[in-house]
């Protein structure tokens, strides 16, 4: 706050400078145009102007050194103020900036997390998928295993009864031969007895 009442002060030194500076200078104008026209002594040319000089400069001062005071101390005000707002609004925003930053981070963690759990899901899956694709494989290889056994054993089943048949149709056809009516007619006589025993 010195530092802009000090600025103050010298605006005010500098604009009372400038308008003695020019109070000076109408005197020396007036005084070159009269010396041209050939009128009185240097006194009296001096004179004259210096004492209106002064009596304006007293008047000027009297009457300008309120408002111009106010003015400088107005102006003094608004600058502090300026700054000030400047100030609170830099502050707002690096506080914004930091909470951006913050929120950013936050966000990127949790970006971070959602995809480490998408491929731990994902992998998950995958080895769920891979032991479910083998466990369906281990059983249907089992099922295949037991169709081919059970039609291998369907199989030697078909070939044991044609081979029994066949071996009895060539036992058939050898004791025909071999045999005589007599003991055929015993054989089912035999046969016939030994079912009706059972029943």
């Amino acid at each position: 706050m010195k530092r802009y009442i000090t600025e103050n002060k010298i605006k005010e030194y500098e604009l009372a400078f400038i308008v003695i500076s020019l109070m000076l200078l109408l005197p020396l104008q007036t005084f070159a145009s009269e010396g041209e026209s050939g009128g009185g002594g240097i006194l009296s040319h001096l004179l004259w102007p210096t004492i209106n000089f002064a009596i304006l400069a007293i008047t000027l001062f009297i009457f300008l050194k309120k408002p111009l005071k106010d003015f400088l101390a107005k102006r003094s005000e608004t600058i502090e103020r300026t700054l000030s707002e400047a100030k609170e609004a830099r502050v707002s925003a690096e506080k914004a900036l930091t909470e951006v930053n913050l929120l950013l981070k936050i966000k990127k963690e949790e970006r971070d997390w959602h995809l480490e759990k998408a491929k731990k899901t994902g992998q998950q899956e995958k080895q769920r998928l891979i032991d479910e694709g083998l466990d369906i494989s281990k059983r249907i290889k089992e099922t295949a295993e037991k169709n081919i056994s059970a039609q291998l054993q369907k199989a030697k089943e078909i070939i044991r009864a044609e081979a029994v048949n066949a071996a009895m149709d060539i036992a058939e056809q050898k004791i025909k031969a071999g045999m005589t009516s007599e003991q055929q007619e015993k054989i089912i006589s035999d046969a016939i007895k030994h079912i009706a025993s059972q029943n």
